[in-house]
C-alpha cells in the first residue's frame, strides 16, 4: 500500500477515473489542466475523495460539454 500511495501513476489514474466520473464523460487532451490538478490534489497531503471532486467542480472544464451525445 505504501508503494500505491507514493505512486505518481497511481495518483494519476485514481484522479482520472474519479474526474471522468464526475464529468459523466470520457477525458481528452482539453482535459489536461484539469487532470494535472486533480492529481496533484490526489498527491497532497489532503487528497481525499472529497478535495479531488473539489479540485475537478472547480475547473472551468467542469461546466463545459463537448462533443458526443451527453
Amino acid at each position: 500500500m505504501a508503494k500505491l500511495a507514493e505512486s505518481p501513476e497511481a495518483h494519476a489514474c485514481y484522479a482520472r477515473h474519479l474526474s471522468e466520473y464526475a464529468l459523466a464523460r470520457d477525458l481528452d487532451e482539453a482535459d489536461r489542466a484539469l487532470m494535472n490538478d486533480a492529481t496533484q490534489t490526489s498527491m497532497g497531503t489532503t487528497g481525499s475523495i472529497k478535495n479531488v471532486l473539489l479540485a475537478v467542480v472547480r475547473n472551468p472544464m467542469f461546466s463545459v460539454r463537448t462533443g458526443g451525445t451527453q
